[in-house]
């Protein structure tokens, strides 16, 4: 392979792969580096998985709560390991199409992790790759705040928590933000008993504080909050 590009983009998330296609289409020789799974988080461990679950979710709960509607459905039951490889299906088609789309515009992709040995030469499996620019998206993980015990083998982030094998009976979810209302929202749904540990006096800080507060109150029929 010639190792030698116009630009090599380290990182192949939404930030990385848009870039790589739109380079790779104004005839730039590309090459995106990911260590793990083109797509990044968005794709593969949260929009998309987490919306495939709630949708899952949604299916249940009408099924459940369809008598009301002159609708008997009986024994209703969530059959996680099906719903688990649906998801699974659906991210691996979408990480199809996004290579398809590399390899359209003739992007080089090579799985590895980057390693800088100068300004301008990446090191990847042993190999080096030179560019005039370097493009760095990496992304972003998870925070794990400084709680005592955080370090068990029963917590785990938003990463870890798509790939459980069951439903769990109980959660505590710390945070209120966005992802956390999400997980809340599913797992409630599937009958777990869920926490919400905030430090804030509302949920998801992002919205409109009115909005926030019929969410909450929307959601405390199944979950509890600790706020403040």
């Amino acid at each position: 392979m010639n190792t030698d590009f116009d630009l090599i983009i380290v990182g192949g998330g939404p930030g990385g792969y848009n870039a790589a296609e739109r380079a790779g289409h104004a005839g730039l020789k590309t090459l995106v580096i990911e260590k793990e799974t083109l797509g990044g988080v968005c794709l593969n461990r949260g929009c998309i998985p987490t919306k495939t679950l709630l949708a899952a979710a949604k299916h249940y709960h009408i099924a459940k709560d369809s008598e009301a509607f002159g609708v008997k459905a009986v024994d209703v039951s969530m059959d996680w390991s099906k719903a688990y490889k649906r998801k699974v299906k659906t991210v691996r088609a979408l990480v199809s199409g996004v290579k398809t789309k590399l390899k359209k515009n003739h992007v080089t992709v090579i799985e590895g992790e980057a390693r800088f040995t100068s300004a301008s030469v990446v090191d990847v499996n042993g190999e080096s790759y030179s560019a005039g620019k370097i493009l760095i998206a990496t992304g972003s993980k998870s925070f794990i705040p400084p709680i005592p015990g955080a370090d068990s083998p029963a917590v785990l982030t938003s990463r870890e928590i798509l790939d459980i094998d069951h439903i769990p009976e109980s959660l505590v979810v710390i945070g209120g933000g966005v992802i956390g209302m999400e997980f809340a929202s599913l797992f409630s749904t599937l009958g777990t008993r869920v926490s919400i540990v905030e430090m804030l006096p509302e949920i998801v800080p992002s919205l409109d504080s009115d909005v926030a507060a019929l969410l909450r109150q929307r959601l405390e029929k199944d979950v509890t909050f600790k706020l403040g």
